[in-house]
C-alpha cells in the first residue's frame, strides 16, 4: 500500500519557530522532519522568504544587542549571512511559488472573511497552487482561512511516515 502524500503552504510563523528557537520550534521542526520522511510537497511563498530574513535578522540583532550592549559591524555581518543561510535552509526544504496580481486580486476579494492580507495572500496562493491545506500556528488564520488550515501538531498527529 502506497501512501498518499500532501501538499501543503508552510506559514512564515512555523518557519520562524523553527530557526529562532522559539516555544513551537520543536513541533515545527518535527512537521518538517516527517514531511520529508513522507515526501510531502512543501511551499513558500517569495514574500515570506523576505519576511523570514528580516525577522531572523532582526531578532538575532536584538538578541545580540540584550547580550553584548553594542555590536560590532562584523557581528551584523554574520547575522546577515546567518540569515541568507536560513533562506537557503526554506529553499531546500520547500518550493517557492510565485505570488503576483491574480493572487492580490484574490486576497483583496477575500477581505470580508479575512482581515490580514498577509493571510488572504497565503490562501490565494496555496489555492491557485492547489494545496491541499495551510499549515500555520496562527490562530486567526486557522479560524478564517477559506482552505484548509492546520497547526503541526494536527499534522504529525494525521500524517504518519
Amino acid at each position: 500500500m502506497t501512501k498518499a502524500t500532501a501538499s501543503f503552504l508552510v506559514d512564515t510563523n512555523i518557519w520562524l519557530d523553527m530557526l529562532l528557537g522559539r516555544p513551537n520550534g520543536k513541533v515545527s521542526s518535527a512537521l518538517i522532519v516527517r514531511a520529508n520522511a513522507r515526501d510531502d510537497f512543501m511551499a513558500v511563498t517569495a514574500s515570506q522568504l523576505k519576511d523570514i530574513f528580516y525577522v531572523v535578522g532582526q531578532e538575532l540583532k536584538r538578541r545580540a544587542r540584550l547580550e553584548e550592549g553594542a555590536m560590532s559591524t562584523a557581528h551584523a555581518s554574520s547575522i546577515n549571512e546567518i540569515a541568507w543561510s536560513c533562506l537557503s535552509y526554506v529553499q531546500k526544504q520547500a518550493m517557492v511559488i510565485d505570488e503576483g496580481l491574480s493572487e492580490h486580486c484574490e486576497a483583496s476579494t477575500l477581505r470580508a472573511q479575512c482581515s490580514d492580507y498577509e493571510d488572504a495572500i497565503l490562501m490565494a496562493c496555496a489555492r491557485r497552487a492547489k494545496m491541499d491545506f495551510i499549515v500555520t500556528n496562527d490562530m486567526q488564520l486557522l479560524a478564517q482561512s477559506t482552505i484548509r488550515a492546520i497547526t503541526p501538531k494536527q499534522y504529525l498527529e494525521a500524517y504518519a511516515v
